[in-house]
Formats: structure tokens, C-alpha cells, sequence
């Protein structure tokens, strides 16, 4: 059953709980996308990319009654239709690291989702690169610059995926807000801003609609296996 529109679902799972076999992973993706999959040489990024696609079919069942086996259309990276029906969804896909987080909702919209892994950089080069004097005034004051930079780092990420504006365009875009806000409004967008897995972990969804975004982590043993009989 499908919720109101102002409704989007954020999903986040941990790749190292994965024990979803190949042959699972398989028969849940479509025609072309098994054939990508089969492609990947490196064993993570294969797994990022089928689980990204399996944890969105998780969203559309749970929250939609969307059989997980129900074959698909994915286009543009952000259009998702089942195939047989008038069902089309916008989604967008983020991957750090161990983690995969993926937003879904049921309407047509402008989305992105991003999420980073905690670590250690030269801040002040990267911000040089991408962001605002605004902006890199805001972060030099802040007590906790890593946590500021990647609150700003995945806004501007989310922002890039939403928008498709050019990478030098959503450098100069003044985000600003998001730094002094989790949750509000930014250059014409919705945004939220939060932290997952212990706090190692920062994420930001962009949305051109306002929303109630609704978090969830799932594990493993959540995951609706494709032979339950549904």
C-alpha cells in the first residue's frame, strides 16, 4: 500500500552482514543488470552493486508490497519501474566503504542520497576545491571540523545527484544551511542530515519536495529472501 507523497523511505544496510549468496543476488536483478554484475572484477564493488539493487527491492516490499522478484526497468540511475505495471519510483544509491544506503519514493521527484565513511583527510584542500568561502567560514569554527566537513561533504554530494547540476556548479552552490541545521531547506531543496553506524558515518538526502524522510538500517536477518513463495 502506498504512503502519502510526502513520504520518502532511506534504507542503509552493512556489506560485511551480507550472506546473500550470488545465486540470490542473481535472480533478483534484471536481464542487464546480471550481466553488469557477472562483469565486476572486484568482489566489493560487485557486492555494492547487487546489494544496492537488493536493498531497494527490501524498500519496495516492505513498504510498498512490491514482490522482491518482480522484474524491473532502471533508468538514469534514479527512475525505477516495475515492469507489468504503472508502479514508477524515484531512487537514488550511495555507497562508502562497508555500508549502502539507498532512498525510495513513490512519486516523481528530484532525489539523491549520499553517505561517507569517517576518515582522515586534508580538509582544508578538499574544501578549497568544493565549497564556499561561506561555507569553509562556517566549518573553521566549528569544535568538530571532520564531523562539519562531511555534513557538507554529503550535502554537496546529494545535492549533485538531485540537482544534475555540473560538479564546478555544485561547488559554487552556497549550502551553507545545512551546516548550521539537520533538517530544513537549501536552494530550493529539503534536505536532512544525520550520522549512522555509531557515528562513523555521515548521510545527507536532497529532495526537491517537502517530506518526511524515514530512516531505517537493515540487517541481514531483515532481508526477504526471493524464494519465500511471495
Amino acid at each position: 500500500m502506498s504512503l502519502p507523497v510526502n513520504h520518502v523511505h532511506l534504507y542503509y544496510c552493512d556489506i560485511k552482514q551480507n550472506k546473500i549468496n550470488d545465486a540470490s543476488l542473481l535472480l533478483l536483478l534484471n536481464q542487464n543488470e546480471r550481466d553488469r554484475y557477472k562483469k565486476f572484477k572486484n568482489k566489493n564493488r560487485q557486492l555494492q552493486f547487487g546489494l544496492a539493487r537488493w536493498l531497494i527491492k527490501q524498500v519496495l516490499y516492505q513498504e510498498f508490497g512490491v514482490c522482491p522478484t518482480q522484474d524491473y526497468q532502471f533508468t538514469d540511475f534514479c527512475r525505477w519501474h516495475v515492469v507489468g505495471t504503472e508502479q514508477q519510483f524515484s531512487v537514488s544509491i550511495s555507497h562508502s566503504a562497508q555500508y549502502i544506503a539507498v532512498v525510495v519514493a513513490d512519486f516523481s521527484c528530484l532525489i539523491g542520497v549520499d553517505i561517507e565513511q569517517h576518515k582522515k583527510r586534508n580538509f582544508s584542500e578538499l574544501l578549497a576545491e568544493f565549497s564556499t568561502p561561506k561555507e569553509q567560514s562556517i566549518i573553521a569554527r566549528e569544535p568538530d571540523q571532520q564531523i562539519a566537513f562531511y555534513r557538507l561533504w554529503t550535502a554537496k554530494e546529494a545535492f549533485l545527484k538531485a540537482s544534475q547540476l555540473s560538479v564546478a556548479k555544485v561547488s559554487q552552490q552556497d549550502l551553507s544551511n545545512c551546516l548550521l541545521h539537520t533538517s530544513s531547506q537549501v536552494a530550493n531543496y529539503c534536505y536532512q542530515t544525520g550520522h549512522i553506524a555509531d557515528g562513523c558515518y555521515s548521510y545527507c538526502v536532497m529532495i526537491d519536495t517537502e517530506v518526511l524522510i524515514q530512516l531505517r538500517q537493515l540487517s541481514c536477518i531483515d532481508l526477504v529472501e526471493p524464494d519465500v513463495g511471495l
